[in-house]
């Protein structure tokens, strides 16, 4: 059967499926600013016409004010528990500092934790999948946030599987150590084997991202560059190399 003639029973499927797996970035981008223009507005609305309320248009101003500071607190603690269990410590208040965490993370964090984490999914990508080489200048750096990488410099992802273990492999993503925003999900082939091909985008938010550190001056730019390796190479499961040397020239 030809894998297109699945898709639309399941769509629905895996729009949910999709849905799951941005939940992380959705929160920070949507709800809570959501929340807390929510508790702007009450808390106007509140200050603006306490004065002429009845003592019970009081109570249920207030209370639609602690309902919005209640909903505030939650998802920001729903945010916290995101950020501390999948999100790195790069940290913008020094800006030399930052640039060597985010070094740290993409050739040393990233890459080995993919490749270590692949084969809990299931199937294994059909080639190695790439992190991109840190910036030369530090600066570059604090201009992010929040920090995108996209992985095999967003070109697609392919596996190959049966329906149901593509769909668990690309669901797989939630259990990963990063936020991960899947998309562009396509299958193609004869079932039961089929290849899946997607993107995947890493976010990541630096601390104190509101208030960068002072920025490098250029000469010490210029010395840092040359020690810059290349991005890495997550090998498929099984892979006997695990990751590929860092390329010798800086990435930009």
């Amino acid at each position: 059967m030809n894998a297109s003639k699945l898709l639309n029973p399941l769509t629905i499927s895996i729009a949910g499926l999709l849905l799951t797996v941005v939940a992380g970035v959705l929160i920070y981008m949507l709800l809570i600013k959501n929340t807390n223009a929510s508790l702007d507005a009450e808390t106007a609305d509140y200050q603006s016409n306490v004065q002429y309320e009845d003592p019970l248009q009081k109570a249920q101003a207030v209370k639609s004010v602690k309902d919005a500071q209640t909903q505030v607190q939650q998802v920001t603690a729903s945010w916290n528990q995101i950020q501390y269990t999948k999100n790195p410590d790069i940290d913008y208040s020094d800006v030399m500092t930052a640039w060597n965490q985010y070094i740290d993370e993409l050739n040393f964090k990233l890459a080995p934790s993919i490749e270590q984490w692949m084969p809990s999914t299931g199937i294994k990508p059909t080639a190695p999948i790439t992190t991109p080489a840190p910036p030369a200048d530090p600066n570059a750096v604090v201009a992010f946030n929040p920090i995108v990488i996209p992985l095999n410099s967003g070109s697609p992802i392919n596996v190959v599987g049966t329906f149901p273990q593509i769909l668990h492999h690309v669901a797989a993503w939630n259990n990963f150590n990063r936020i991960v925003l899947i998309d562009k999900l396509q299958l193609a082939g004869i079932s039961p084997w089929v290849t899946g091909s997607y993107t995947a985008t890493v976010y990541e938010f630096p601390r104190n991202a509101d208030k960068p550190g002072v920025s490098v001056p250029s000469s010490a730019t210029a010395t840092a560059a040359g020690g810059v390796a290349g991005g890495q190479t997550a090998g498929p499961q099984g892979s006997p190399s695990g990751l590929t040397p860092p390329r010798s020239t800086a990435g930009g």
